[in-house]
């Protein structure tokens, strides 16, 4: 947005510039039109200084105001899960996920939920700007959980017990 901003302020000040040739000097000019034309041209770069100031500051609080209508309008539509209200919103995708992971685990498959938490992964990172946003401290807090269950679940001497045991750590902070 402001690089369209200045790209539109250049493209006026040099169409004007061409057109009106106040930035020529023409050879044998008295000093009283030099001085005229240096007056005009300051007046006219105040003024244009002032409108990009304007609309970059304009163009800034508009966004900022929408942001925070946005992070307010997704604090009030957090997520309620077993009664407890999540600070980062709707985290059903990631406690389905975690839970057909662990589900596959108990059922023996370790090949079906390693390959299962992929899609917590690439959901969880797909997410994560919006989620950081929201409440920086608990996404870094599940972040952490999600971290250990990949560790776990690619470890190269898989062990289903410390795997149930992140799943359902993971599981308890996404509710």
């Amino acid at each position: 947005m402001t690089s369209a901003i200045f790209v539109v302020g250049i493209l006026v000040i040099v169409s004007y510039l061409a057109v009106k040739k106040v930035d020529v000097i023409q050879v044998g000019a008295t000093a009283r039109s030099v001085e005229t034309h240096e007056r005009g041209g300051k007046r006219q770069t105040v003024i244009v200084v002032l409108v990009l100031v304007l609309a970059g500051g304009s163009g800034y609080y508009l966004r900022k105001s929408a942001l925070d209508r946005e992070i307010a309008s997704a604090a009030t539509q957090t997520s309620i899960s077993g009664g407890v209200i999540s600070p980062l919103g709707d985290l059903s995708t990631f406690q389905t996920i975690t839970q057909s992971t662990l589900d596959l685990l108990a059922a023996g498959d370790q090949t079906g939920a390693t390959t299962r938490v992929e899609d917590l992964e690439y959901e969880w990172d797909a997410a994560q700007s919006t989620l950081k946003a929201k409440d920086g401290a608990e996404w870094t807090s599940i972040d952490g959980k999600i971290d250990t269950v990949l560790r776990e679940l690619r470890s190269t001497s898989p062990n289903s017990v410390s795997e149930t045991a992140a799943l359902q750590t993971l599981l308890a902070g996404l509710t």
